[in-house]
């Protein structure tokens, strides 16, 4: 039977009394140490200790042997980590002011006097001087432990937490995972090695999994002295010291109506446990201070009867765990039938009771046994001296027989062949070819019916059986047919029992490596069938770059590169994709790969300069007046097409035209050249006095690469008092600043880098001498 088990943690508390003798003193191992826990998956306390982390809390409890031990002389070879040995200084010390401070109980800390562990002692290993005292309760010690510290250092884990998944389970679903720890007295070399499973650490419900704060507090403990075994427990946030259990393990006897005698053993576990007693009941027990009694029932023990066990401990708070007496003789009832319960009309079953004295059916019939012929529920109930018991059976109605028919093999018969066919569901049989036998043997197609009987009627079935021809043979490969040099692919024929390759294998599968036409014939018991499969020989890949459209391209302008010949691709510019797009001049190439090599191709863009750009002298002056324009247009061999803003027009590179009446003119050229435009402006102003109207023109392009053509971005400018220019690239980062309408941009950054070949945008703010505010914004290309 299952026995119950008691966990309660002392608080301070005086006892009035104790009952019975002390326990006995803790046993000392015969080795140097001995292991006693581990604190697997330790708590963690964000709010109180943050940036704590679990691997700074865990703790090892062991208890040393018969010589002393120094905090040099031991080691500890962790399942993670390393070791940095121990450490005995001011940290430590303030460390175990602060968790004895905490301590609710009657139990202590201490560190070991001049750094020496005494013989017999409990000890608590800290794997870190880093620990969160708040994390991991020290409320409930009610024993007297020496703690220790490993050296500073190693904060993340010292130990493996479960592996049984976020799911909570009733088993381990996790596999075997075993973690070592070893502790070595280095004097002698004398070692204690424990051994725990990931996937049976428990979580706080007693049972496996789910998430990580369910599972804090998980513990391995292990047994000594003898074979030593590990036992998987949870006590929650607290540090792994031992809690009192108290339990009752064995009960043998009964009590029934104030008599008889039950014999109790019980158990309790801890290390400040004094004396133990047994209360309750109206009864008396022989030796109520010894964990095994016998307790004799009392006159007023006439129902369930409560015992209880109680565990007195240093700290004086008995732990008390209750425990109900079985009741002795109280009927368990059962009903038999002597035959089946699935009646068929006109039918009956008797059903007789069993385990009490006295029974009363449903039926109101007070007899052991009682004959029933009606579907329905039938119960009983039982009577004797401790009390009484009930059970219940289902009569139902029974139907004719449900008939089926299982052929021995296939029903899909080869000439010469036959099948058995036999039926099943009934009691007796009648098969379409009058035959009466459960089986029967068939060698020719048809359909076969049954007809099978019972006593609660008929049933029948029927089974198509086929001709069968010889097999129809297919070749299925394990992959590719069109190999690389190399390369093989598996072959495996189906549909029949027998293969003959043209290679001469007789196996089901073969593997080829050479182009060529594979055949093979199977056979079966009903003839042969052939198939046959082309293995051809792969190649690398070729590949080719295809734009979508010419490859000399205007400023701004882009190109898409598409490659293709191959399964993927790696181009010049880092990318992957199949298809790229350009806008910068120069030669891109490709590499493309397939399941056999690699290949490449590559393409050149060409960026078409084109610029507009001149100057008009004079620009202003009084009718008439002959300006003289000095083109510096790139190319020079572009079609020039002017317009001087009073109607004229020329085509010349360098015109000179006359202005006869006031005015003010914006003259405009536009440059073209391989199917792109570029187009400048300025004013020239004939008579109206003095004051020249304001203008700033903004060229679209530029080249510095040194060669004297076009080397700087320059503002045309008239009349302008105050300018200032921003140019930025395209990520929106200021790359120069133009403050003066004379100064220039020679497409360097502010720290002297040459800027890359692309667009780049400009915001320009200005005031004209003629009172003017101009306000612009666009962009600009720059090609080397």
């Amino acid at each position: 039977m299952m026995l119950p088990t008691l966990r309660i943690w002392l608080f301070p508390a005086i006892a009035s009394a104790l009952i019975g003798a002390p326990a006995a003193l803790a046993q000392v191992p015969a080795q140097c140490l001995e292991i006693e826990s581990i604190l697997v998956d330790a708590c963690i306390d964000l709010a109180q200790c943050p940036g704590a982390s679990e691997g700074q809390n865990e703790m090892v409890r062991f208890r040393t042997g018969p010589q002393p031990i120094a905090l040099s002389e031991l080691e500890a070879d962790w399942p993670n980590n390393s070791w940095n040995g121990l450490v005995q200084d001011a940290m430590t010390a303030a460390l175990t002011d602060s968790l004895n401070a905490a301590i609710q109980g009657c139990g202590w800390l201490l560190e070991p006097p001049a750094g020496v562990i005494p013989p017999g002692s409990q000890v608590l290993m800290v794997t870190s001087t880093m620990m969160c005292t708040a994390a991991n309760s020290f409320a409930n010690l009610s024993d007297t432990l020496y703690i220790v510290f490993q050296a500073p250092g190693n904060t993340s884990g010292h130990f493996a937490n479960h592996n049984n998944g976020a799911a909570i389970s009733p088993t381990p679903v996790g596999a075997e995972s075993l973690r070592t720890l070893i502790l070595i007295y280095l004097p002698t070399g004398c070692a204690d090695t424990a051994v725990y499973d990931r996937a049976q650490l428990v979580n706080v419900f007693g049972t496996y999994g789910g998430a990580s704060a369910e599972n804090d507090g998980a513990t391995a403990q292990f047994s000594w002295p003898g074979t030593p075994t590990v036992t998987y427990v949870n006590y929650g946030c607290q540090a792994p010291f031992e809690p009192t259990l108290v339990s009752v393990i064995d009960v043998d006897g009964s009590i029934c109506n104030g008599a008889g005698n039950v014999q109790l053993v019980g158990s309790v576990s801890g290390t400040d446990v004094v004396s133990v007693l047994w209360q309750g009941g109206t009864g008396s027990f022989d030796d109520p201070t010894s964990l095994t009694t016998n307790y004799t029932a009392g006159a007023g023990d006439v129902g369930p009867v409560v015992v209880q066990l109680c565990a007195f401990g240093a700290c004086g708070l008995p732990i008390c765990i209750d425990y109900t007496l079985p009741g002795g003789a109280a009927p368990l009832v059962t009903i038999a039938a002597d035959g089946p319960t699935a009646l068929c009309p006109g039918q009956s079953v008797m059903l007789t009771a069993n385990g009490a004295d006295s029974y009363s059916w449903s039926t109101s019939e007070v007899t052991a046994s009682i004959t029933v012929s009606a579907p329905g529920t039938y119960s009983v109930e039982g009577t004797n001296a401790c009390g009484t018991g009930d059970a219940q059976v289902e009569v139902t109605q029974a139907a004719g027989p449900t008939v089926s028919i299982t052929p021995n093999g296939p029903t899909a018969l080869c000439p010469g062949q036959s099948v058995v066919l036999t039926a099943s569901g009934a009691d007796t049989y009648l098969w379409s070819t009058t035959e009466v036998t459960a089986a029967i043997t068939v060698s020719a197609p048809g359909t076969y019916s049954v007809q099978g009987t019972n006593a609660c009627g008929t049933g029948s079935a029927q089974i198509e059986v086929t001709q069968s021809a010889g097999p129809t043979v297919i070749i299925t490969p394990d992959g590719p047919t069109d190999i690389c040099p190399g390369q093989s692919v598996v072959l495996t024929a189906s549909g029949a029992d027998n293969y003959a390759w043209s290679t001469t294998e007789v196996t089901a599968s073969i593997t080829v490596s050479a182009p060529g036409t594979y055949s093979v014939q199977g056979s079966n018991a009903c003839g042969t069938g052939s198939a046959q499969i082309e293995v051809t020989q792969a190649a690398g890949p070729t590949v080719i770059v295809t734009p979508d459209g010419p490859t000399d391209v205007c400023p701004g302008q882009s190109v898409v590169l598409t490659a293709s010949g191959a399964d993927t691709y790696s181009w010049s510019t880092q990318e992957v994709t199949e298809s790229i797009t350009v806008n910068q001049a120069g030669t891109y190439s490709v590499t493309g790969t397939n399941s056999c090599g690699t290949g490449s191709a590559q393409i050149t863009v060409n960026v078409i300069v084109v610029s507009a750009s001149f100057t008009a002298v004079p620009a202003f002056g009084d009718p008439p007046l002959d300006v003289s324009f000095t083109n510096s247009s790139s190319p020079a061999n572009g079609a020039m097409s002017w317009q001087f803003g009073d109607g004229g027009t020329s085509a010349d590179f360098e015109p000179t035209h006359t202005y006869l009446d006031d005015g003010s003119y914006t003259v405009t050229l536009t440059v073209s050249a391989q199917g792109c435009v570029a187009t400048a402006s300025a004013i020239v102003v004939v008579g109206e006095g003095d004051i020249v109207p304001s203008m700033v023109e903004v060229p679209n392009v530029f080249t510095p690469n040194g060669d004297g053509v076009n080397d700087q971005f320059r503002l045309d400018a008239i009349g302008i008092e105050r300018i200032e220019v921003f140019i930025f690239n395209r990520y929106g980062q200021e790359v120069a600043r133009l403050q003066r309408a004379k100064q220039a941009w020679d497409g360097r950054t502010f720290g002297g880098e040459p800027c890359s070949e692309g667009t780049y945008f400009w915001v320009l703010e200005a005031t004209g001498f003629d009172g003017v505010e101009h306000s612009m914004k666009g962009s600009l290309t720059l090609l080397r």
